[in-house]
């Protein structure tokens, strides 16, 4: 079926890898992807009673609800997310740019012309909610071969790892103002480390590593 019910929530369908993926901090809730069910809590952590949102059945990688609560994105592929209208009951999906680049995630912001961000192995792609709130139209794009990504919603900060040994760091905030971009910067590497091969772009970052909040946080 398509998305129904309302409020701050959880949600998820059948299939889909835990993870990252299974955390909408901005929204204080947590999915579970292998039995399409989720729990939402408040911003101390006690569960919430649970408001399920019902969606079609099929892999899901990730979920994100978006800040009003209204919309909910369920990555379906490395190429392709689904967008669910709880209000009007209506889908729309949305592919990544380039057919060569992978999806690696997705958050949503309150910035300026970009109320969702797809990070892939290319960089950024920035969309807008049409007016209508049945689709997407790119508005910014930002280019980095990127190999694992961090994003959290307290400082709405963004850092992309990029390189050969994903020691090349680039960073984006993005504040209701504007999105700004911050000085790029350099993660020393041991000897050890740095004498190592080429990290391919499938490597996740070490789990140790937060800019600041925990991960993929919005509101």
């Amino acid at each position: 079926g398509s998305g129904r019910g309302g409020g701050s929530l959880a949600a998820a369908a059948m299939g889909g890898a835990e993870g990252d993926g299974a955390v909408d901090d901005a929204n204080h809730a947590a999915a579970d992807l292998s039995e399409a069910m989720g729990v939402g809590c408040d911003e101390d952590g006690f569960p919430l009673s649970p408001d399920v949102c019902f969606v079609n059945d099929g892999p899901v990688l990730a979920v994100r609800f978006s800040l009003d609560g209204k919309i909910v994105a369920l990555q379906r592929s490395s190429k392709e997310i689904e967008f669910v209208n709880r209000e009007r009951v209506a889908e729309f999906w949305q592919r990544c740019k380039k057919t060569s680049e992978k999806i690696l995630g997705f958050f949503w912001t309150r910035a300026p012309e970009c109320d969702i961000v797809f990070v892939t192995t290319c960089g950024l792609e920035m969309y807008q909610l049409l007016p209508g709130r049945n689709g997407l139209a790119l508005t910014h794009t930002k280019k980095h071969s990127t190999s694992w990504y961090k994003y959290t919603h307290d400082s709405r900060l963004l850092l992309l790892a990029t390189g050969t040994q994903c020691n090349k760091m680039f960073g984006y905030q993005f504040t209701e103002q504007a999105v700004l971009k911050i000085p790029r910067f350099e993660i020393r590497l041991s000897a050890t480390n740095a004498a190592s091969s080429t990290v391919p772009n499938s490597v996740p970052p070490p789990s140790s590593f937060s800019p600041g909040g925990s991960d993929q946080q919005q509101q």
